[in-house]
């Protein structure tokens, strides 16, 4: 799947599906202590991580971020964006 890489202050005009992105229960479970690890590790460490996810109708895209804190359902990068959780299939630290 090619993705776009945008930058974080678009990704509010984006609109995001309900449904998790992710097919199992146990990718979800990843996908969530992944979130929790790379949040702590972004404020203590300051290092810079890629996310992955979709919105509904325009497909995938990346954005690249140097903090994010986690609530139950989003993802707040460094400025204040949300991510929905359930968009994301992929963190990876840079």
């Amino acid at each position: 799947m090619e993705a776009i890489e945008i930058k974080p202050n678009q990704i509010p005009k984006l609109k995001f599906s309900r449904r998790d992105v992710l097919s199992t229960q146990g990718s979800r479970t990843n996908r969530f202590l992944q979130i929790k690890a790379l949040s702590i590790k972004t404020q203590l460490d300051k290092i810079p991580i890629t996310i992955h996810f979709k919105s509904k109708k325009r497909g995938a895209f990346i954005t690249k971020t140097n903090a994010i804190m986690a609530d139950t359902k989003h993802v707040i990068l460094q400025g204040g964006e949300k991510i929905p959780a359930n968009s994301i299939y992929q963190l990876k630290p840079l």
